[in-house]
């Protein structure tokens, strides 16, 4: 067995490409996500420069799993320019709000203030020609219930409080 074979004795063959989560099926729509953006950045497509965050899944079923994520944030149609700089302030609100505040397109480097903070993220199936994936609907801090998108508008649930369990008393002196 050569050790380029997968463990079931198959040849692998020589690719310029992989992609991780290629043969997985995407994750349930309106399924919520712990997450972490483990990169962002400016990246150019036809001629159209988006925001690309990496997100990386923290626990539970899917812990280990990348989502990509395109932000539109300079997008030909207004709407959808809004849109994805709601998204991007959202992001950027849970992580210190720093980069909204400073009032300037972000740099890469500027960027990194994004990364590696706790979020939870809805993600939403897409079927293009085929090709199914993940993306991103709705985010909210790693503190709150699930992120709602409601017309339109994102909204993060409140917080549930939880009351602690009443103290015993216990007025006998047994000793232990």
């Amino acid at each position: 067995m050569s050790f380029f074979n997968t463990s079931d004795n198959k040849p692998i063959v020589a690719s310029d490409t992989f992609d991780a989560n290629a043969s997985l099926p995407p994750i349930a729509a309106g399924t919520v996500l712990n997450c972490l953006i483990g990169e962002a950045g400016w990246k150019e497509y036809q001629g159209e420069y988006n925001i690309k965050f990496k997100w990386t899944v923290l626990d539970g079923d899917y812990k280990g799993r990348k989502i990509m994520q395109t932000v539109k944030i300079e997008d030909q149609d207004v709407e959808k320019r809004d849109k994805a700089k709601l998204m991007f302030a959202a992001i950027d609100a849970n992580c210190g709000g720093h980069l909204v505040q400073a009032g300037v397109k972000p740099t890469d480097d500027a960027m990194a203030v994004l990364l590696n903070k706790p979020m939870r993220i809805k993600v939403m199936v897409y079927d293009i020609d085929g090709q199914q994936g993940n993306w991103v609907s709705a985010v909210s801090s790693a503190q709150m219930q699930a992120p709602a998108q409601t017309n339109g508008a994102m909204q993060a649930q409140a917080p549930q409080v939880q009351q602690s369990p009443p103290m015993d008393s216990f007025n006998d002196d047994v000793p232990f």
